[in-house]
Parts: structure tokens; sequence; C-alpha cells
């Protein structure tokens, strides 16, 4: 699996009109001065971010938003091979509110950006992240080539109840809200990281078997990881313990690993390595398989 960028995740949540109603409900009669409107911190660093921020738990119902944290946990288990995510914020958007480049690498290995922006909304805001084009400009130059913003951004749009998931390594930014004078028009969206993962067993494995299996299948790959000394990212699998201790069904799930010394090159025969000696790890039997999400993170 090459390296993962981003995800784009339509149609997330079943739940999404549901919040979006709650916010209405409490946004939508401006001339109320009810208390549940004085949540917001006006956010403004001069020249680096300028937008509206609060606590989800002071606009939405804690039914919703159980709901809502519990299915990202469990898609970003799913997909990502991670389970928990940070503090989540609610940020709105308005005329003239932005996020200038910056990256945040330290807060999780994946950030998630959800929005519940109105469906027609039309001023801008997309989340633009960096191509390796720009974090990589010269082994891409070409001098006889001129460059334009285009060929180092992608720009995804806030449709409402899009997921996206990217590595908060890219710098990134939010483009410049317009025609949205209040907060019911604007960009609004749910935002945060997934926290730096931990193996999950689903199953009677025990932790203890696992890490015993775990240090002594990939006892022979640290020859390999000392001569990466500058690896970085996460490597997540998922796969299944049958009843008789064979792994089966593995798959890669998540991949960010980049060599920081040479970031142009490729890290398939480490990774078909940690794959070949994952698929070889044995067992005791039992009862019932296990299904099970290993995480590798190096930093």
């Amino acid at each position: 699996m090459d390296r993962q960028r981003y995800w784009i995740q339509d149609k997330f949540f079943g739940g999404a009109k549901v919040l979006r109603r709650e916010f209405e409900g409490v946004f939508g009669m401006a001339d109320l001065a009810k208390p549940a409107r004085f949540v917001w911190d006006f956010w403004s660093i001069q020249g680096q971010y300028k937008h509206l921020r609060a606590q989800p738990e002071s606009v939405f119902s804690a039914d919703s938003l159980a709901n809502f944290y519990a299915h990202l946990e469990k898609w970003g288990l799913k997909n990502l091979g991670c389970s928990q995510v940070s503090p989540v914020w609610l940020s709105a958007y308005t005329e003239g509110c932005f996020q200038k480049l910056h990256a945040d690498f330290p807060h999780g290995p994946w950030a998630f950006v959800y929005s519940l922006t109105p469906e027609e909304f039309k001023g801008a805001g997309r989340t633009m992240l960096a191509k390796d084009s720009l974090v990589d400009l010269w082994a891409s130059f070409d001098s006889l080539e001129n460059f334009h913003e285009a060929d180092f951004f992608e720009y995804i749009s806030p449709d409402f109840n899009r997921l996206v998931v990217f590595d908060p390594r890219l710098p990134h930014a939010v483009e410049r809200v317009e025609n949205a004078l209040g907060v019911l028009e604007g960009r609004l969206v749910l935002h945060g990281w997934f926290l730096p993962p931990q193996p999950v067993i689903q199953g009677e494995l025990s932790e203890k078997t696992f890490g015993d299996a775990l240090s002594k299948g990939l006892g022979d790959c640290q020859e390999a990881f000392i001569s990466y000394p500058k690896l970085h990212g996460l490597l997540s699998f998922e796969f299944v313990v049958s009843r008789a201790g064979r792994v089966t069904r593995l798959k890669i799930l998540s991949n960010t690993l980049i060599n920081r010394a040479d970031p142009t090159e490729s890290l398939s025969p480490l990774i078909e390595l940690v794959t070949e000696k994952i698929s070889g790890m044995t067992f005791k039997s039992q009862k019932e398989p296990s299904k099970c999400v290993l995480p590798l993170v190096f930093e």
C-alpha cells in the first residue's frame, strides 16, 4: 500500500441532519437572547487564524454527540487502526474567516474535519492540503514548466455530512470564507485528531500472548528498522488469529510512513518484510478466532 495522504468519506453519519437541526435550534432565532447562543470564542491570531470556535457539548445534545463519537471511533478503528479521538472542537467560519498554512502532527497521526455546513453553502472555505510537489519541491521541479497554486494544493469542499481525514504533517489551511454573514450560513465543522493508537484485541487472545508473539515475530525486523533511523509515521494492520493460532485475513489499514532522510525512497521492501513477519506469527490454539488491530508508530 502506498503512503496515504487523506481520506474523503461522504454521507458519513446517519445522524447528520439531527446534529444540524440541533444547531439551527440554538442559533436560528437571532432575536432571542438565549444563554446557549453565547458560547463562541472568537479565535483570532493575526495573519494565521480567524474563526469562531466552541465546545460541541454547549450546542448539541449528549445523545447526538455520543452517537457521532461512537460512529467516528468505529470508523477510525476499521479504516485507520485508530480507535480514540482527541477532544473535539466545533468551529464556524463566517465572512472573512480563515486558517493559514500550518501543520500540527503532535496531536495524533490523523486529523479529521467533519462538515455540518449547509448544502447551499457557496462561500469557498475549502480545506487546502499541500501536495508532495510542494512539500518536496525539488523532486518534482521542472525548469521548463510554470507552477501555480493549484499545482501545490488539493482543495476539498466542506460538503454537508462529509468526513475528511488527513495526515496532519502536511501543511494545510482553510480558504477565506465569503458570502456568509452568520453562523447559519457559514462553514460549520467538528474537528480534532485521532490519538496515537494502541493494539486492539477482540476475542479471547490475551494481551500478554499477543505481545510475546509480536516480539518474536517482529524480532527479525529490528535490524531493518535500525537502518531507517529517520522513519516516521504510522503503519497499521488488521488480522484474525484463527482457532488454530494462525494469522489469517491480514491487511494493511493505514500507511503514512516516510523516510525523512530521503522522502522519495520507496519503503515497499520494508513494509513487505513487516507484513511477511506478521503473517508468520503463531499463537496457541483457542476456542474462537480473535480479531486484532496492530498499529506500528515510528517517531
